[in-house]
């Protein structure tokens, strides 16, 4: 599955409260979506999106709307109010199944590839006064001469809160990362995250500028992809892998596209982000702004940003690119 069929948007979007009801919405409909979103905001419940649906712990071919949860619980434990419907259906009548998965809560990645040189995709990076992570790639900007450092903006830029022209350390703090000998490059950019209730954050990335006097520590190279770096939308299915700062190099699959889930940050609150790819396990603490490559093609799909124990959420890349106006570079 390449794309989410318009009506399981429809219902997603309508769900989270992206989408305002037609105008032509009954009133019986108005109803239960209402109660369909009480349960949606149950303390349980995480994340939603569109997956092949589970049964018998066995995958099937059915696309569902999926609920995400902490943790799994029979229904006589759940309150009448919390309980996830079985089937939904969209203004239209369209009905589809729905699925329930556990995955634990997410955080953002952030606890090694370690190396002073080179300055390398895949390797311990960070602001001088946040967490560490993994620089993304080696990217450059219109009309700019300048080489950039892309990775999150939870690690280059502490989420917004640190200060533009701020110290960025290869390798990052909790790797020993020394102001004095391993600042390489100053934050240039951050994408604002919007905290609150709704569903509006697309990525969590962030620019730092490479400083000339390191740019001959420069390696290019990006796990997994070819040479010129090509670009794709993630598909249900897709397997795909990365090169991050804890785990090093790991597979996963994909298995939504359409995810939308709240995470919390620290000294900012909770952000709601819409669109994902959501995958099965394959990062941990410290591997936020890997990236991901379809394995099977080559092809650049994503910026990791956060995990679970049930599954890694990355930023489909174009999304990246457009929020950063950014290009790969090669040299």
């Amino acid at each position: 599955m390449a794309k989410t069929p318009k009506h399981f948007k429809e219902i997603i979007r309508n769900i989270v409260g992206i989408n305002a009801l037609a105008d032509d919405a009954s009133a019986p409909h108005i109803k239960y979506l209402q109660k369909v979103q009480t349960a949606f905001r149950s303390s349980n419940v995480v994340g939603i999106g569109a997956s092949y649906k589970t049964t018998e712990d066995k995958p099937t071919d059915t696309l569902s709307i999926t609920f995400y949860v902490k943790k799994k619980l029979p229904r006589n434990r759940i309150k009448s109010e919390n309980l996830l419907p079985e089937m939904l259906s969209s203004i239209n009548g369209r009905a589809v199944f729905t699925d329930v998965k556990e995955t634990g809560v997410f955080h953002p990645s952030d606890t090694p590839l370690v190396q002073e040189r080179p300055i390398e995709s895949g390797y311990s990076v960070s602001n001088v006064t946040g967490s560490t992570g993994t620089v993304g790639a080696i990217v450059s900007k219109a009309g700019k001469s300048s080489r950039y450092l892309l990775s999150n903006s939870h690690v280059l830029a502490n989420t917004g809160l640190a200060s533009r022209g701020s110290q960025i350390l290869y390798p990052g703090v909790t790797d020993q990362g020394n102001p004095d000998t391993d600042w390489v490059a100053i934050l240039d950019d951050s994408v604002p995250l919007t905290p609150g209730d709704t569903y509006v954050n697309q990525v969590d990335a962030a620019l730092a500028e490479v400083l000339n006097s390191r740019t001959g520590d420069l390696r290019f190279d990006i796990y997994g992809t070819g040479s010129p770096i090509r670009f794709a939308a993630p598909a249900v299915g897709m397997s795909v892998i990365k090169r991050g700062r804890t785990s090093g190099e790991t597979a996963g699959q994909v298995t939504d596209v359409d995810f939308h889930f709240s995470l919390s940050y620290p000294g900012v609150g909770t952000c709601g982000f819409a669109a994902q790819a959501l995958c099965t396990p394959f990062t941990e603490d410290g591997d936020s702004g890997s990236l991901v490559v379809d394995q099977n093609t080559g092809n650049l799909v994503g910026l990791h940003f956060a995990h679970s124990n049930g599954g890694s959420v990355f930023n489909p890349i174009r999304s990246v690119i457009d929020a950063l106006e950014i290009s790969f570079a090669s040299s």
